[in-house]
């Protein structure tokens, strides 16, 4: 579409949007400094109106501010004006990101529109090639100031783009990333609204998603500087549609995000992250560790609740807007009244989508029985999957009393807990993980058929967490593990490694066996010592005080040191336990970004080493003989990684030069044993020392 085109869509538009002046501002600076960083509505600065519920998003979700549309085949600008006053200089920025298909998209800031939205400044910016420009809106037309393409300044592609408009006396600037691309002068306009927006051509017939983060708007000419944003914006997620109601399975509309470690703080003392446990082996211990999200992260959505009247066999909800895989609800709700008689039923509506599908996991009783359950709501019908009965004191059946009930869905496994804080019920969902929207629901179907009259219900309180980060608090853990003199914090693995083949016989395709010696390779042991020596000249990146392994028979535990490396030299000593009638096993994992095809290098008490990728089957193994088996003795694992290849080393011996192309992440790196489940005695204690990760100079 020729940009001419776009004028009258662009002002039916802005003269629709009612002017945003209520509402809190976000953070006051000194003077005339404002600044949202989108984490809610309550604190923001922009409106959440949509000028046509029906075709277009407007909202604060997942810690940004979304703009949504809905309908293929539109094309035009989407604004969404600000609760500052009108300046005459100003300086509005904002990072934005653009989801999908690029092709024909963008996102502008804008400064100085006119009480009737007729006129306006305003800086745009094509994520898709690099393209900026600069436009004046006039009432009846538009003038393109100036444009130019500069990949240099613009990040092309999905990443994160900041973008900032100056408006200064006639002097009009355009930037991006914080360098200046476009400047013009044009006096035609001298005061008005700022605002942000974003915008599609007819070269794409792509729905249109655009998440904005760290808006900051300052007046100028009176000594006020731009700032520049802390963070930048995640990649917006595909949020449902307005409204949407239940689903069944389909496929995702969004790859899970990435987790992540590290460290995060409650007040001034930093708190561990650490993986939460695998929910099909530990659901219990999966929903705690769940819950202590709750006690540092905002919610995804926050919602006092509401009340109403239920018609037999018509439940209702509230939508939370979001669009999650994995994530903790808490609901708070009173006990209905035992007139008219029948069943309640209080829980969530989870990956909905837009034809009528989701799953359902609830509470309910009759005034008598208490049952938990799990269906799934398609356009067919609705389907129980499993249900079962609750404790007496999960739910108090006075009138009036108030009760909670909570969910946790997480690697496909659906848990759900009561006023008992424990867990009462764990479902495996069928099929894969797929994300969707979140309805905290109500329900009543009634014991007379045909019942007329209608239950009033209420629900007290409603919040969500995201748990697609896949970590925990480790809040009665080790704070801080970068000190140097930490201890690790112990967590559950997901996986057990297969067994190894036996060494000697013919691996598969790409395994290399080796047996080495005490002497083990004497070329490759220079090499490894220089290296060594090298990277201990420098203070590590981790060390841990001494502490211990306890194996399981379920799962191995590792110590993981919270650093995010590719390249390193990493160390530990384990001191063998007391009981060694019981195979033993010690190991290091390393390039782990919590997906489990971390670099996994086991040694066995008998001499058997192998070096594989998660739990496949290994990419190396062999044989050593200086594995020291007496009880209490000390054993030491060395690895050297460098790119595409790696050293490892027993007792100051090196074994092999492996091969480590199949993982390049920067990652964490653990020790564990009892990685192989033959080897893991329940309860078996295993010591270990002189735990340190090094960089390697370049």
């Amino acid at each position: 579409m020729h940009r001419l085109l776009r004028v009258g869509l662009i002002v039916a538009l802005l003269a629709s949007i009612v002017a945003w002046s209520g509402g809190p501002m976000g953070v006051t600076a000194q003077g005339q400094t404002f600044s949202d960083s989108m984490d809610s509505s309550a604190t923001g600065l922009l409106s959440s109106q949509s000028p046509d519920p029906a075709r277009f998003v407007y909202g604060y979700q997942n810690s940004q501010f979304i703009i949504q549309s809905l309908e293929t085949g539109w094309n035009g600008d989407l604004l969404a004006f600000t609760s500052v006053p009108a300046f005459p200089d100003v300086s509005v920025a904002v990072d934005f990101s653009i989801a999908g298909d690029l092709t024909g998209k963008y996102a502008f800031v804008g400064c100085r529109a006119a009480d009737d939205n007729s006129s306006a400044y305003m800086f745009e910016v094509h994520p898709g090639t690099g393209q900026t420009n600069l436009w004046r809106f006039d009432p009846e037309s538009a003038a393109n100031l100036g444009s130019v393409t500069d990949t240099s300044a613009v990040n092309v592609g999905s990443a994160n783009n900041r973008i900032e408009i100056r408006c200064e006396g006639s002097t009009i600037t355009g930037i991006a990333n914080g360098q200046q691309v476009l400047t013009v002068q044009d006096s035609t306009y001298t005061a008005g609204d700022p605002f942000i927006g974003t915008g599609k051509t007819d070269a794409t017939t792509d729905t249109l998603l655009t998440g904005f983060d760290n808006l900051t708007i300052t007046e100028l000419g009176v000594g006020g500087v731009a700032q520049q944003p802390t963070q930048v914006p995640a990649q917006p997620t595909q949020d449902t549609q307005v409204q949407p109601t239940q689903e069944t399975q389909v496929q995702p509309t969004q790859a899970p995000v990435e987790p992540t470690q590290g460290t995060t703080a409650t007040g001034d003392e930093p708190v561990q992250m650490v993986p939460l446990s695998d929910p099909t082996i530990d659901p219990a211990l999966t929903f705690d560790e769940a819950f202590m999200v709750t006690l540092i992260d905002t919610p995804a959505y926050e919602s006092n609740g509401a009340s109403g009247d239920l018609v037999n066999g018509r439940p209702q909800y509230l939508t939370a807007g979001v669009n999650l895989t994995d994530f903790y609800g808490e609901l708070s709700f009173i006990t209905p009244a035992s007139d008219p008689a029948g069943i309640w039923t209080f829980g969530f509506c989870f990956w909905a989508d837009a034809n009528g599908n989701c799953y359902d996991m609830f509470v309910s009783a009759n005034g008598t029985n208490r049952l938990w359950g799990i269906g799934v709501f398609s356009p067919d019908g609705y389907s129980l999957i499993q249900s079962g009965d609750l404790p007496e004191n999960a739910i108090d059946l006075t009138p009036g009393a108030e009760n909670d009930v909570t969910i946790a869905v997480y690697n496909g496994v659906a848990m759900l807990s009561s006023n008992t804080y424990e867990l009462d019920a764990s479902v495996v969902l069928p099929g894969q993980p797929f994300g969707g929207d979140i309805k905290p629901a109500a329900g009543f179907i009634a014991s007379i058929e045909g019942e007329t009259r209608t239950l009033p219900v209420t629900m007290t309180s409603v919040a969500i967490w995201d748990l697609s980060a896949g970590v925990y608090p480790d809040i009665f853990g080790v704070s801080d593990t970068q000190t140097g003199t930490d201890t690790p914090p112990v967590t559950e693995s997901t996986q057990i490694p297969v067994e190894p083949t036996v060494a000697g016989s013919t691996g598969t395709t790409g395994t290399t066996e080796t047996t080495a010696g005490a002497g083990g390779n004497a070329m490759l042991g220079p090499i490894f010592n220089n290296s060594r020596t090298a990277a201990l000249a420098n203070a590590p990146l981790f060390s841990a005080s001494p502490s211990s392994l306890v194996q399981s028979a379920t799962g191995f535990r590792v110590a993981t040191a919270g650093v995010a490396v590719s390249d390193f030299y990493a160390t530990v000593t384990f001191v063998n336990p007391v009981d060694m009638n019981t195979r033993t096993d010690i190991g290091i994992g390393f390039r782990d970004i919590l997906d489990n095809l971390e670099y996994r290098f086991v040694v066995r008490s008998d001499g058997a080493w192998a070096l594989g990728i998660g739990a496949s089957d290994p990419i190396a193994q062999g044989t050593v003989t200086n594995f020291d088996t007496t009880p209490g003795a000390s054993n030491t694992l060395e690895i050297i990684a460098r790119g595409t290849s790696g050293m490892i080393a027993l007792n100051g011996v090196v074994i092999q030069e492996v091969d480590l192309s199949g993982n390049l992440n920067t990652g964490d790196i653990y020790i564990a044993s009892g990685m192989y489940g033959s080897d893991a005695v329940e309860g078996r204690e295993v010591p270990f020392t002189e735990f340190a990760i090094y960089a390697l100079p370049a």
